[in-house]
């Protein structure tokens, strides 16, 4: 590991989240498996773009890792940004539309960074000002105009210097200030800009009500949930697979509280360096206090974890339900104390880590995404990928059928 002077080592979610301003200089070897259709597992071209059913080793080390970019220290003490991959719509912030097999730096210096499931993406600059690329379809980039239709290069979203996290979602953004007060703009066709209204959208950010204490928010298919730092949890936006925790069906265009008093944060949140953007799944998940994960809506691809998947009635939720069913999985932690979970793959495929350092994946097996060394159909409950992994520091997932995870050098 490296760690610079003034900087502490990023051992908890909880410390960067409630921090707000750390600087990410912890770096670790990631590993990468899964689609390398465009190059997502920045081998370079050398590499080609066959798939990897097992961990490969990403060049360099690096301090957070997204879908598709990722953040390290580099010359002069700053933190650099790296896109690669897909780059249709400028999605990758560098003035132009080449893909990139290999991990390619935009100047700044930044320390938060989300590419969206869509093709918008975000990040935060050390000097918390907050930046924006990509296709602006209702306003998505944050400029007050839908007029440009797309941005090459990272555009300034107004002039504050406050902004903390970052969650692009589709065609929407969620983000959160320094003061603790929860912000959204883009499209609000369902009402999940939570600003109590449908179909108005916003090309400039707009505080979602008049709290200032908001902890971590997560987004994916038209809906939202937010954790609170009081131990509540609140859901807004489209809910026809009751994926709002409300035990309805009922869409929502403000916020309303999911039961209970005792909710931790949500998953893909558990940091601020790296938004997660959960791709278009129909389901949500918030851990408890006491490690446990909970889940809403449709399981698709098994990843509730409840040994049985598919698409209907039977796999749908719209009450917080636990994740696992109760069940006890053969030699994993029956508490589901989960240090951290990645969910990608378009909310069909789960990564887990122990707090030992085990590995676990189940759902959706496409594109050799569990890691397993073979291509397969998908597991409803966890099977562990070798080795020992980090339990310090942990990537973000996505939409993409690709995914990382940190190991110390």
């Amino acid at each position: 590991m490296a760690l610079k002077n003034n900087t502490w080592k990023l051992n908890q979610w909880y410390d960067q989240d409630v921090a707000g301003n750390a600087t990410y200089t912890l770096t670790e070897t990631m590993f990468v498996w899964g689609s390398n259709s465009y190059g997502n597992l920045g081998q370079g071209q050398a590499h080609g773009t066959a798939d990897r059913s097992s961990p490969v080793q990403f060049p360099g080390e690096w301090s957070a890792f997204s879908n598709g970019a990722a953040l390290k220290p580099v010359a002069g003490g700053t933190i650099g940004l790296f896109m690669w991959g897909a780059n249709w719509n400028a999605r990758l912030g560098l003035n132009d539309t080449t893909q990139r097999s290999s991990p390619t730096q935009i100047p700044g210096s930044w320390k938060h960074v989300c590419y969206s499931k869509g093709s918008s993406g975000a990040a935060i600059r050390e000097d918390g000002t907050l930046w924006m690329w990509g296709v602006n379809s209702n306003g998505t980039c944050g400029q007050n105009s839908t007029a440009v239709p797309r941005y090459s290069s990272p555009k300034q979203v107004g002039s504050d210097t406050t902004w903390k996290y970052v969650s692009t979602a589709g065609n929407w953004v969620n983000a959160i200030k320094t003061d603790g007060t929860l912000w959204s703009w883009g499209q609000n066709n369902t009402g999940q800009l939570g600003h109590n209204e449908r179909n108005v959208h916003y090309s400039s950010p707009a505080q979602i009500g008049a709290g200032t204490d908001w902890k971590s928010v997560n987004s994916n298919q038209y809906g939202n949930v937010a954790v609170k730092t009081d131990g509540t949890a609140w859901a807004w936006g489209w809910n026809e697979m009751g994926q709002l925790m409300q035990n309805n069906k009922v869409a929502y265009s403000s916020p309303v509280q999911i039961p209970g008093t005792d909710w931790d944060t949500t998953i893909g949140d558990m940091t601020n360096a790296t938004g997660n953007p959960n791709g278009s799944g129909s389901m949500h998940m918030i851990r408890k206090t006491n490690g446990n994960v909970y889940w809403a809506g449709q399981d698709s691809g098994g990843i509730a974890a409840v040994n049985g998947k598919d698409n209907n009635a039977r796999a749908r939720r719209s009450s917080p339900t636990e994740l696992g069913g109760g069940t006890s999985w053969s030699g994993f932690a029956e508490d589901k104390n989960f240090k951290y979970m990645v969910p990608f793959g378009g909310w069909s495929t789960m990564l887990a880590v122990t707090p030992g350092g085990q590995l676990w994946t189940w759902g959706s097996g496409g594109k050799g995404k569990l890691g397993q060394n073979t291509v397969t159909p998908g597991v409803s409950s966890p099977i562990q990928i070798p080795g020992t992994w980090s339990t310090t520091m942990r990537p973000s997932g996505g939409p993409g059928e690709y995914v990382g995870w940190f190991k110390e050098p």
